[in-house]
């Protein structure tokens, strides 16, 4: 039985999914979700967080919705009561702030705008969460990253794995890239491009059936794999929309 640490431990289970369209949007779903509950539980009343809620701590459009979801409804109200408050503490601070851009819930109303996750793969960083996802995520490529230089059986997984979303695919492909041992490393950099593409291939082929389909003359022959290949898509070019 080989030694591995618990981080290791986690990518290596992650990566035994076959059906995995992207092991770090596994994880990071994980992770999400435990960052959701704690929010929303023993964090909203802590000394340290309370107090940095809606200015410090904010939150995307797309963490506010996935908090709201939460059954939590009494964490989610402290939180949003609190944001309020900072508002008006603004307000009486200042009034010329009603007429500017500076406002606590202004502020929020602009982040909400923008995506969590860009198209280039970076997290936005003026959200708790999303950087805090941002940099489990780090850590958790450059895991994988020890991983390939040290074991075989690992090597075999990740060659055998759907690759990744667009973002963690983007994500990878930096780190390899500024990497000081990028030398060392042109061959998994060469696998990661060919798991990526062969992956958007054998999507799109389950797409082209599914779209098929709908063609009477398909009626009655299989699904195959195409039944559920949009959300499969979805989640290959989007991750964890």
């Amino acid at each position: 039985m080989k030694k591995l640490k618990i981080e290791e431990i986690k990518i290596y289970e992650t990566f035994e999914n076959k059906l995995a369209e992207c092991p770090f949007c596994v994880i990071e779903e994980k992770y999400e979700k435990q960052l959701i509950h704690s929010i929303l539980g023993e964090r909203i009343m802590d000394i340290d967080f309370y107090p940095k809620i809606g200015n410090e701590h904010k939150f995307c459009e797309n963490h506010i919705e996935k908090l709201n979801r939460g059954s939590d409804k009494l964490g989610l109200a402290i939180m949003l009561d609190k944001i309020i408050n900072e508002e008006k503490k603004k307000l009486h601070k200042n009034k010329s702030l009603q007429k500017n851009h500076n406002s606590v819930v202004k502020k929020l109303l602009s982040l909400s705008k923008n995506p969590s996750r860009t198209l280039n793969g970076k997290a936005n960083y003026e959200c708790f969460i999303c950087s805090k996802l941002d940099e489990n995520n780090n850590d958790n490529i450059k895991v994988t990253i020890e991983l390939w230089k040290k074991d075989m059986d690992f090597r075999r997984l990740y060659k055998d794995s759907r690759g990744f979303c667009s973002n963690h695919y983007i994500n990878m492909i930096n780190e390899l890239e500024e990497s000081t041992e990028m030398k060392g490393l042109d061959d998994m950099y060469e696998v990661t491009n060919e798991i990526y593409l062969k992956n958007l291939e054998r999507l799109q082929e389950e797409l082209q059936w599914f779209i098929k389909k709908f063609d009477y003359l398909n009626a009655d022959k299989p699904w195959g794999t195409s039944k559920d290949s949009i959300q499969r898509a979805l989640q290959k070019i989007l991750g964890n929309y």
